[in-house]
Order: C-alpha cells, then structure tokens, then sequence
C-alpha cells in the first residue's frame, strides 16, 4: 500500500521472499536477509552433513511456500531429495499433528526434517511426539521462527536434542536491555504501546485503580520481577532500522536550504529511500537488505 504512494518503508523482520521482486516493492527496504538466503542456509547445513535424503515440513501462507520453494529448487540443483513434503496449518488439531508424525514415521529412512514452520506448528509437531512416548531419532533442521526465542526447546529437550536451526545475525543491546528490564507502569506512561504489553505481559488491568482489588496493575512492578521474562532476540535490528531512518534523514536535511523553512522538501520520497539503502556500518548500523 505504501509503495503505491512511492512512501519509502523500512522494515526489522519482514524476510519474506515475495518482497524480493523490487518492480512490485521497490520503496521496501529491511535491515534482514531474504528467506531465500535462509533457505539456502539450510541446505548449506544438510550439504555439510552430508543428508541427501530428508523431508520438509512447512508452514501455509507465503513464510512458508516461498522457503519450500527455495529449499526444493536448491536441493534439486545438487540431487538431493525430499521424502515426506507436507504444509501445516495455523488452525491443525493434534490428531492432525500425529497424522503428520505418522507419515514422517513411515518414512524413517529420512531421519533429518527440515522445519520451515512456526513456533506454534513446531509446538504441536513436538507435543505429537511427546505423547507417543517413545524415542524420537530425528535430527531437526529449522529456520529462524523456531530460533527467535532460546528458549523454545527447554519443554522438549529430549524430542529437540540435536536440532540446527538459522537465524538472523542479531547482537545483544546490553543498555537497551537493563533499561528496558527496569520499566514499570508508571515509567513506561509515555510509551502509548507499552501499557497494552504491561497489561498482557502480567495479565492485569491498568485500568483499574491499585488498591481496589480485582486484577489491578502495581505501577512500580519492573519487567524484570516477572519470572518469565526473556530478552527480545530482535531488538538491535529494530535499533538498526530507527538509526538507519534517523541517519538517512540527517544526511538529505543537513545541507538542504528548505530544511529550516520547508523540511518536506529536503525529503523526496526516491532520495529518502535511497538515502536508507546508503546508511552502512554507522553506529554499528547494518542497513540494508533490499
């Protein structure tokens, strides 16, 4: 939509490969690689070990089509095949996870699967092992939505034990993270976003006034009192899209006489998104996968 108006748009985590054809997306720019390099990874990892043979399980919509396509084009390219290829629902049910562990079981020769699925679609394939409670001697290779969070696998350790999975290339923000641990209610009031995280993080109502009962808030409780709190795996690359915006507009307005006067005109919409693309390396930003 935003590029019919030729508004130039910069994105922390949209890797679908459908946003590689630039004729269609041409003011779209991301501070992450396609999912055709992901896809590509992957295979880099089953040529590594040697895993000719292998299935693919991958998720409906264009996430998961798009990296099938390109894992199957790829594996293709170098002979290797695919045993069982099946697409998973958002809405499967478990009996239609154990039908899908029972298609994967039938062909056991192919004992490495590639994973090009969501966090909820690996939950329930894993949860359809577990409850089968036997040993699972397949090696998992997933892409970067069962990795986004370290902590994924700790619930089936012993199912996922072994699993490769890729990821974006993202380096922990130690301030943004120590500040971010610190925030409550009543610091974070300012953030009109960060309210509706609190409410659901520790599942309270800010509106309701502290002292009266029910599930009112604490408007001094920090982030880092909740037990289940884990870092943002993503937080410097959306850091590197916020610098990449900031310096590109920094570098058109500097010199641009209108700045003072006018500004929209130091900002065409063809410079700005060019002047995205050039922001490299500044501040430890890493802009940008076109």
């Amino acid at each position: 939509m935003l590029g019919m108006f030729q508004v130039p748009q910069l994105s922390y985590a949209s890797s679908s490969a459908m946003l590689d054809d630039k004729t269609k997306y041409s003011f779209f720019s991301r501070t992450v690689p396609s999912d055709t390099l992901q896809a590509e990874a992957i295979v880099d990892i089953l040529q590594r070990f040697n895993w000719t043979y292998v299935s693919l399980l991958y998720a409906e919509g264009s996430y998961g089509s798009e990296g099938y396509k390109a894992i199957k084009k790829r594996m293709e390219s170098i002979g290797y095949c695919l045993a069982v290829v099946l697409e998973l629902g958002d809405d499967f049910t478990p009996e239609q996870f154990d039908n899908v562990v029972e298609k994967l079981m039938e062909k056991k020769q192919a004992k490495v699967v590639v994973l090009f699925t969501t966090q909820y679609q690996a939950k329930g394939l894993f949860n359809a092992f577990k409850a089968r409670n036997e040993a699972c001697n397949f090696t998992w290779v997933g892409g970067d939505s069962i990795s986004m969070n370290a902590h994924f696998f700790n619930e089936w350790k012993y199912i996922a034990a072994g699993t490769l999975s890729v990821n974006f290339v993202s380096q922990p923000v130690d301030r943004f993270e120590e500040h971010f641990k610190q925030m409550t209610l009543r610091s974070g009031s300012r953030n009109p976003w960060f309210r509706d995280f609190f409410a659901s993080f520790f599942h309270c109502d800010p509106t309701q006034q502290p002292g009266t009962g029910g599930d009112a808030c604490d408007l001094d409780l920090a982030i880092q009192n909740a037990t289940d709190y884990k870092p943002e795996s993503t937080a410097s690359l959306s850091i590197n899209a916020v610098y990449a915006m900031a310096h590109a507009l920094h570098d058109l307005t500097k010199s641009c006489p209108q700045r003072l006067t006018d500004p929209r005109q130091c900002v065409p919409p063809t410079k700005l998104r060019d002047a995205i693309r050039q922001v490299t390396h500044r501040t430890h930003i890493m802009c940008c996968c076109t």
